[in-house]
């Protein structure tokens, strides 16, 4: 704010282009000033807390409200952006999918099914590396893309996500309980590309898990 004996039109359109919000010339009430300054105060609050919200509602529209992943569409946008062809690297994505679980729902309750999802959700987010994403895709279906990770870069991750869940052991409704996981592995090849959209990765990332629970479950193919 700019408080000046100057008066002129020129002085204050010269003072507001330099970014002032507001321009009082002298004599002035110490009241009036007063009164401006929280004026400009209330307004810059208000702008920061409509950021705020903005930010947050982002956010949201992200997130699965269940398990705090990001969400199937944030990431067929992210998977689109990973596969933008002027910029293709060697990158994985793994297909996760809880085994007989089917089974804790009519056993323990939808409740209980939500406590496996979380908790199971929270130890694919621990077991992953910095710079990977996680998301639910659906129901009990997870999904991990790895950017830049090779094969044996995604098996080995994928066989830490499947140990850590297997040796948990839930407590659920009192009662420890041994889930287990099966991963589907896909990986984009950037010198011989082998996937023309990021639908057929996943797919084929959707057809290695088929496998995997073909084989007997509790295994990464």
């Amino acid at each position: 704010m700019f408080l000046s004996a100057r008066t002129s039109i020129e002085s204050k359109l010269e003072g507001l282009s330099l970014g002032a919000v507001d321009y009082i010339t002298k004599p002035f009430d110490f009241r009036e000033l007063l009164a401006r300054i929280q004026i400009h105060l209330d307004k810059n609050e208000e702008k920061n807390r409509i950021l705020e919200d903005s930010m947050n509602f982002k956010q949201r529209a992200n997130t699965d409200f269940l398990t705090g992943l990001y969400n199937r569409r944030y990431i067929d946008e992210r998977l689109k952006n990973e596969f933008n062809i002027d910029n293709r690297t060697t990158s994985s994505l793994l297909m996760l999918d809880l085994d007989h679980f089917k089974r804790i729902n009519d056993t323990y309750g939808h409740d209980q099914g939500d406590f496996v999802l979380k908790s199971v959700a929270r130890l694919i987010k621990q077991s992953v590396r910095d710079s990977d994403f996680v998301g639910r895709f659906g129901g009990e279906e997870f999904i991990v893309v790895m950017p830049g990770a090779t094969r044996i870069t995604a098996h080995s991750v994928a066989e830490r996500i499947r140990l850590t869940i297997e040796n948990e052991r839930l407590w659920i409704d009192g009662k420890r309980e041994s889930i287990t996981i099966s991963i589907g592995i896909s990986t984009f090849i950037a010198e011989e590309p082998n996937y023309r959209t990021s639908e057929e990765w996943i797919q084929d990332a959707d057809r290695a898990l088929y496998t995997a629970k073909n084989e007997g479950r509790n295994r990464v193919v």
